[in-house]
């Protein structure tokens, strides 16, 4: 079951035997969601009513709950996900009043909770749970009623955060406590709510103040603002995928021609419209009612928003008479968001648009070019890296995530979204649990359909409207592991070339894939985003024996399998033969996958070999960058460019940290980790240095030299920034970790000398027995 499914749960208030198949598997026992969430916890034992500290614990944590969204405390399951239930007679003993009453102290009478008891038979036997309900509020949070010495003081404001309780301390804890909460996060909720900062013109408000894209965007906005007040097309659309941020470019545009000085008297008017019928929250999607559901009424929002004063016709033809004389006569700026999502249903409101009088402007956003209104397209792509990260983080600020977390996640974030705004913020969302956050970027980098709900909000549309080959052309794109050809795809699908070139067509009309120029075969390819190949993975599977049939023509176009070819070079590389094996590496391997990251590994090895180290630096670094998940790969490439660049120093320690920090992260290899905290020890950063020395000491499988450097570091560390005492307890743990380490023994001698001699100085103590 899902998040989603506990939200509506809460929104439902229910507490009935049915919910605790949302939990726990109650045909084998075995507990579904293993992991805690903003939404539920799980206990081992039901609290004790009986004890001020077990009430004082529950007080907390039923306000924590209360004060951020809900949800359900369930007792009777540890913290290793197995189901051992609670005391059956202690718990059918306490009810809802008792529970009450003894919380009444600590949060007044504003709310109150309720409770069951479920029995689930496991293994011959009944095992009872114990579920506390606590309701959402509905206004603002409710601080602790009264102090206990050691728990908390009489005000203080507890909230639910990830899987935790926490106190309230930040400016944004407290903005969050002090107002009213959405039953449940709606990723861009407040996007297209409205503003009418004068007669006549209606704005969308938007998501920040601070607008995102300084480097994608502004050259962007610029250009279509200057098309709007001086181009000859009447009507511009901004195009591209679903979620890439049209919406967000449409609304600061309208935003500026409003409000900026320079521009606010090029239209009398505004009225921006949406037509958008989904939503996305942050586990499932959800129809919504789109301010424009027909011809009609798309007439009377115009109307209606324009200033008109008068009395507004019922007919439909006169109607659309007065909207479009009033769109003329009041020089008004007419931006429609969503277009595509009406445009199939009502044909009309193209019809109106293309018959507009000249010079009457209408912005649109769509996720293809519609057939029936000639305008001219503005591209819309992804946000760059350092735009993207902004976002993620304001983003993280507005959900009240971790700052920690998203900044420990942050390039996977980015990965897994593709740097699509939409993306960003719906795993922004999925960061409120840290363990669903992880399951969610694992899944993706195999290949899971986790990104399911995003993936299908974002691309589905499209999808249904693409004719059968271009829809199998878009399946096939995960079988390639660089971007194919017309040709490649024509062998995979089983078609002419003539047939998969229009197919390829379609998809680049709806900014599904992206053409591109191969260097080395000097034909243009196709390529497609992270987030684009996981819904064509998911669609992929739904075609039955295509992905078996296609990988099969494949192998007999392309000969021998590139994982065959990555061998036979890697033994020519060991024999040392560099010269045959960088030739044999380009014109085999290369040829077909330009960015393979192995064969990049070995041609460095070549270059290497014959010590021409630039050449192999820079293969290295090629390499590192095409690199996916494979830990061990990740590794050995890094380990190369940081024993390079101290031959060959175009990079400095410093500059090559996020790299061999990205490649820990991915490999978790103890040399890389001794590695990056050898450069924090050189550039003085002793707390980072010691984070990792502390990461290669807890690893068993660090070789003992490289160990020992750790080890001596963090005792060294410990005796000069505590005592010799406590770098003996430190030496005890080291001695259990490594017994076959002599420097632990030599350490052990040296600082039971000094202990002695530190005895042997303070007053009162004789000489050692």
């Amino acid at each position: 079951m899902s998040i989603g499914a506990v939200q509506e749960l809460i929104a439902r208030q229910v507490l009935t035997p049915d919910l605790l198949s949302h939990f726990v598997n109650t045909d084998t026992g075995e507990v579904t969601l293993r992991f805690e969430s903003e939404y539920w916890d799980y206990k081992r034992e039901l609290y004790d009513l009986a004890s001020s500290k077990d009430v004082a614990e529950l007080a907390a944590d039923v306000l924590a709950f209360h004060n951020t969204r809900g949800g359900y405390i369930v007792c009777g399951i540890t913290k290793e996900y197995m189901v051992l239930g609670v005391h059956d007679e202690l718990a059918v003993a306490v009810d809802a009043a008792t529970i009450n009453s003894k919380l009444r102290k600590f949060i007044g009478h504003s709310f109150h909770c309720r409770y069951t008891t479920i029995r689930l038979p496991i293994g011959g036997t009944r095992k009872t749970l114990a579920i506390i309900f606590v309701p959402p509020r509905k206004g603002l949070a409710v601080p602790v009623g009264c102090s206990i010495p050691g728990f908390f003081k009489e005000g203080e404001i507890f909230l639910r955060a990830n899987d935790s309780r926490k106190r309230a301390q930040t400016d944004a804890d407290f903005l969050f406590a002090n107002s009213v909460v959405e039953p449940d996060v709606l990723v861009g909720s407040s996007q297209l709510r409205t503003e009418c900062p004068r007669p006549g013109v209606r704005l969308f408000k938007g998501d920040y103040t601070t607008f995102f894209g300084e480097v994608t965007r502004e050259p962007l906005i610029a250009s279509t603002i200057d098309q709007l007040i001086l181009g000859k097309w009447d009507v511009i659309l901004l195009r591209g995928v679903g979620g890439v941020g049209k919406t967000a470019v449409g609304i600061e545009i309208t935003r500026r021609l409003a409000y900026r000085e320079d521009l606010k008297q090029q239209f009398g008017g505004i009225i921006s419209l949406s037509a958008k019928a989904e939503q996305l929250t942050a586990y499932d999607r959800k129809p919504i009612e789109p301010e424009i559901t027909s011809y009609d009424q798309f007439l009377h929002q115009i109307i209606s928003n324009s200033d008109w004063e008068g009395n507004i016709p019922q007919e439909t033809s006169h109607k659309e008479a007065l909207a479009k004389e009033t769109l003329k006569k009041n020089n008004i700026l007419l931006f429609i968001d969503n277009f595509e999502t009406i445009e199939a249903r009502e044909s009309r409101i193209s019809r109106f648009l293309d018959e507009l009088p000249s010079g009457v402007k209408t912005l649109i956003t769509s996720r293809h070019q519609p057939p029936d209104l000639p305008a001219r397209p503005v591209d819309v792509n992804p946000l760059d890296d350092d735009e993207a990260k902004l976002l993620a983080l304001a983003e993280a600020a507005a959900q009240h995530v971790n700052t920690s977390t998203t900044e420990k996640y942050l390039s996977d974030i980015l990965n897994v979204s593709a740097r699509i705004p939409l993306a960003i913020k719906w795993i922004i969302s999925c960061s409120r649990n840290v363990d669903h956050l992880v399951q969610l970027i694992e899944d993706h980098r195999h290949g899971k359909p986790s990104l399911a709900n995003l993936c299908e909000f974002c691309f589905t549309f499209e999808y249904k409207l693409l004719k059968d080959t271009a829809r199998t052309a878009l399946a096939l794109f995960p079988l390639f592991h660089s971007a194919p050809t017309t040709r490649e795809l024509a062998v995979a699908a089983d078609v002419d070339e003539a047939s998969m070139r229009s197919a390829v067509d379609d998809l680049v009309d709806f900014s599904l894939v992206m053409p591109q120029y191969s260097a080395t075969t000097d034909e243009q390819s196709f390529k497609v985003l992270k987030l684009t190949h996981s819904f064509a993975s998911s669609k992929l599977r739904e075609m039955g024996d295509l992905e078996r049939q296609a990988r099969r023509r494949l192998k007999s176009y392309y000969g021998v399998s590139i994982p065959v070819l990555i061998g036979a070079a890697k033994d020519m590389v060991g024999r040392g033969v560099t010269a045959s094996a960088r030739q044999y590496i380009d014109e085999e391997i290369l040829d077909r996958d330009p960015s393979n990251a192995h064969a990049l590994f070995l041609r460095g090895h070549t270059y290497e070999q014959e010590l021409h180290y630039t050449a192999a630096l820079d293969d290295y670094i090629k390499a590192f960058g095409a690199v996916k998940n494979d830990p061990c790969l990740s590794a050995d490439i890094m380990l190369r460019i940081l024993s390079l660049s101290k031959t060959d120093p175009q990079y400095s320690g410093e500059e090559l940290l996020p790299q061999l920090e990205r490649a820990y992260g991915i490999s978790k290899d103890f040399r890389i980790a001794s590695e990056i905290a050898k450069i924090f020890e050189m550039l003085g950063r002793t707390g980072h240095a010691l984070d990792y020395y502390q990461r290669v000491f807890q690893n068993p499988s660090a070789s003992l030299d490289i160990w020992d450097e750790a080890f001596i570091f963090i005792c060294r560390h410990m005796r000069e920034s505590q005592n010799p005492k406590a770098a003996l307890h430190f030496v005890n743990e080291a001695q259990r970790l490594r017994p076959d380490s002599k420097m632990v023994s030599r350490w052990e001698r040296l600082l039971m000398e000094e202990e002695g001699k530190l005895r042997l100085k303070r007053p009162g103590v004789g000489p050692a027995s």
